[in-house]
């Protein structure tokens, strides 16, 4: 046990290489200011918006990024993914400062427009960079790390920005631009590590005929439908599950708040062990197992109410966090598909319209029957990620079994 823990330990320091270090604290640093999307409400209500008016501009930013994703892969594919992402920061560090001194509401409403999609063009740029600095081998586990500094980034965030609220709620928004600018600094410093093109490695060649795209394609469509199903369940984390702990297990904000906190906990200090020591295992069967936990951790109150059924499933549904969406990330960046920038764009996107749909869905489905619906719902998304996982496995098959007929055939003539 001790020589198998040695052999994981080495194999993550061997991930951090001097790029990837470069990346992950530039995330640290880039997260730290993730407390404006965090307390933007807040800001707005001191400001004396009308709720109609939050609502509103809340959405103007939810819509940004399901535009936003998709830009900043297409561009990636075009240039250097390293020059789009350092674009997108630039243009999020200005808006940022503006935002600090405007009040006009229209202004207000565009900059939080634009600084959305800047933000949300940023990460699927950034993805790309940080799969171009690593190998197919270690890539999960690099953005396993990834996931990991991002948690700990967010946790710190909330800390300060509860220190600025006391102080001036604009203040986060000085903090947040500053804290972009620290990122150009960090990036642009180190800019021979990341200036060659890149793009070779992310734009793969795929020489099969056009049946064989057109299966990659399907696969790449199964993928994004399973991702979409399981942000929906994961989204509710932050809506119906505290309600569903307030209202039927009668839990007070500070034991939610622990709860939430375990969360953290647990993708921080077990997210990369736990990725590490399932890296070699199936991909897909990782996914499903991810699923399953993610989906049944919350479909288990269909059943259970106890304290203790509370507690697990916390620690349940963290554990299919970790496990099925850098996995999933991963096995989508693994499909032969030219283009790797557009597949990001899509995933960043399809993530972003599960968040925005999650919602109502979430809140519509939980007023029926005391929220049993919405929990057999999370169940039965898990049973969905199992059959479109079997169909892709049988595709996969099916399409293996007629190369191998195909082969041999041309070998017989």
């Amino acid at each position: 046990m001790k020589t198998i823990l040695q052999e994981k330990y080495q194999e993550i320091r061997g991930v951090l290489d001097k790029s990837i270090c470069i990346l992950l604290f530039a995330s640290f640093i880039n997260y730290l200011g993730y407390m404006v999307p965090m307390f933007l409400s807040i800001y707005l209500n001191s400001e004396g918006y009308r709720v109609s008016d939050i609502g509103f501009i809340l959405t103007i930013y939810s819509l940004s990024g399901l535009g936003g994703g998709l830009l900043g892969g297409y561009i990636s594919d075009k240039i250097n993914p390293y020059v789009v992402a350092c674009t997108c920061i630039i243009l999020s560090a200005i808006t940022l400062i503006l935002l600090f001194f405007i009040k006009n509401f229209i202004v207000l409403c565009l900059l939080i427009f634009f600084f959305g999609l800047a933000d949300f063009s940023f990460r699927p740029a950034f993805s790309l960079l940080l799969s171009s600095k690593s190998t197919k081998s270690n890539r999960v586990l690099v953005f396993g790390l990834r996931n990991t500094v991002m948690n700990i980034s967010i946790g710190i965030a909330a800390i300060i920005g509860a220190q600025l609220l006391s102080l001036n709620v604009k203040y986060i928004f000085l903090f947040d631009g500053l804290m972009n600018i620290a990122v150009i600094i960090v990036l642009g410093v180190h800019y021979n590590c990341f200036s060659e093109q890149t793009k070779e490695r992310l734009v793969k060649e795929d020489k099969e005929n056009e049946n064989s795209n057109q299966h990659h394609r399907n696969a790449l469509l199964g993928y994004l439908c399973i991702l979409m199903v399981n942000v929906i369940v994961f989204s509710q984390l932050r809506t119906t599950y505290p309600l569903q702990l307030t209202t039927h297990i009668a839990l007070n904000a500070n034991q939610i708040s622990y709860l939430f906190f375990l969360n953290t906990l647990i993708v921080i200090f077990l997210e990369v062990p736990l990725i590490a020591f399932c890296k070699n295992l199936n991909s897909k069967l990782v996914i499903t197992i991810g699923s399953f936990l993610l989906c049944c951790s919350f479909g288990g109150f269909a059943i259970f109410s106890s304290a203790f059924f509370t507690f697990s499933s916390i620690v349940l549904f963290t554990l299919g966090e970790i496990l099925f969406f850098p996995t999933h990330l991963n096995l989508i960046l693994d499909l032969p598909i030219q283009k790797q920038g557009k597949i990001m764009g899509l995933y960043q996107t399809v993530f972003s319209v599960g968040t925005f749909i999650g919602t109502p869905i979430g809140f519509y489905l939980y007023s029926f029957k005391n929220g049993q619906f919405l929990w057999f719902f999370c169940i039965l998304m898990s049973f969905f990620t199992f059959l479109l996982m079997i169909i892709s496995k049988y595709k996969e098959n099916e399409r293996a079994r007629l190369c191998e007929v195909t082969n041999l055939s041309l070998i017989e003539s």
